[in-house]
């Protein structure tokens, strides 16, 4: 920690411990040079050993760890964790508060904070980038909002540093972030295109880089190796893939994407290793989990694969350990809404499911914290943690 001033310039420098394994880095750079030659910039960065072996559970059994349930029916629908933090978003139609904070320091016992806060949107999707935290809502001149959870604490409305107003209302639908860039999946338009690029370096004043029409609604959003693969509406490419490597000029994967069979959306995608998994709606004839190899490309190319699974439910969400030896879904599936899959099993053609939880409603959304070795779920009205036994 320190202070340099040279030049006109104000520099300086803190260093905070988050844990043993893991130190946050800050600095802030002021000038007032005269006239209009004056400004501030703020970066952050965390420091993570990333020596330290971390061993991986036994997920094939499971434990109920911790469990808040609602009184009301706040309908949950996204969730994202640090190792110290659990935000929450969901809609307000039935009272809900939009965006939910847990403190997770004791993981038996997390415990609700800054409960008066509350939003005047629905919620549909959430990321969390370091100590920016940002949210896909249904506002007609803001749907992608931004706020500074670095004091979790004390969090307020007064936090939003950012917002992003895209064609349409209310469209912003997913989310994923690389490198100063926000991409942006909005609800299927006739008129206005379906993805957006952003940079983001300086979160309080988004600039758009770039646009494109997919011709269908993207759900849900990961990227990989220079593209996005999106869950889609589309008809004939509910897996549509989009090149992304560079934000600035998008376009369409050699072959744009993967028609499944029938008309049933994709509404989940998560990847491991050369293994992109997507997860749709209930189709009386298609089968709700479908894993593909893109090994030799970014569209699917079987064979190999691709390798299906019936759930007999819809699969809201997904979320995957990095190894890639277990996949755990939010379905649908009124004794099942948390199933956990092997992907080894799935492509070896034997049952792949490892284990399942009947919880008190529909699964919404699963997050899997590889530091903490532990599963974030939520229904419409509860948020679970699940450890491995």
């Amino acid at each position: 920690t320190g202070t340099v001033v040279l030049d006109g310039f104000t520099s300086s420098v803190n260093i905070f411990l988050i844990n043993n394994d893991e130190l946050r880095v800050e600095s802030n750079i002021i000038w007032d040079l005269g006239g209009s030659r004056s400004g501030e910039i703020k970066l952050s960065s965390i420091l993570t050993n990333w020596r330290k072996i971390h061993e991986i559970g036994d997920w094939t059994n499971v434990t109920e760890q911790a469990i808040y349930l609602d009184g009301g029916l706040p309908i949950f629908t996204d969730i994202q964790a640090n190792e110290s933090y659990v935000f929450i978003t969901s809609e307000i139609s039935q009272g809900g508060a939009g965006l939910y904070l847990f403190d997770i320091t004791n993981l038996s016992s997390p415990q609700r904070i800054v409960s008066a806060f509350s939003m005047s949107e629905d919620v549909y999707s959430a990321i969390l980038v370091g100590t920016g935290l940002f949210l896909a809502t249904n506002s007609i001149n803001a749907e992608i909002q931004i706020y500074d959870v670095s004091s979790p604490e004390t969090f307020s409305a007064g936090d939003m540093i950012g917002s992003i107003n895209i064609p349409g209302e209310g469209r912003g639908r997913a989310l994923a972030f690389f490198d100063d860039t926000l991409f942006v999946g909005a609800k299927e338009s006739a008129t206005e295109d379906e993805l957006f690029s952003y940079n983001v370096s300086n979160l309080s004043l988004s600039v758009l880089l770039d646009s494109f029409n997919t011709e269908g609604g993207l759900n849900k959003v990961l990227l990989k190796d220079g593209y996005a693969f999106f869950a889609s509406t589309e008809d004939v490419a509910e897996l549509r893939i989009i090149d992304v490597f560079d934000p600035s000029d998008l376009q369409n994967a050699p072959g744009n994407g993967y028609n499944l069979t029938d008309a049933v959306d994709a509404q989940a995608i998560v990847a491991t290793g050369t293994g992109i998994f997507i997860g749709r709606a209930n189709g009386v004839n298609t089968e709700e989990i479908i894993l593909f190899d893109i090994a030799s490309s970014p569209v699917p190319s079987p064979p190999p694969g691709p390798y299906y699974k019936e759930i007999s439910a819809g699969i809201n969400d997904l979320a995957i350990e990095p190894g890639g030896r277990y996949v755990f879904l939010a379905s649908d599936f009124t004794l099942k809404e948390l199933q956990i899959l092997i992907p080894d099993l799935l492509v070896s053609g034997q049952p792949a499911q490892a284990t399942s939880k009947d919880l008190n409603a529909a699964g919404e959304a699963a997050f899997y914290s590889q530091a903490l070795d532990r599963l974030f779920f939520v229904t419409r009205n509860s948020f679970h943690i699940f450890r491995p036994n």
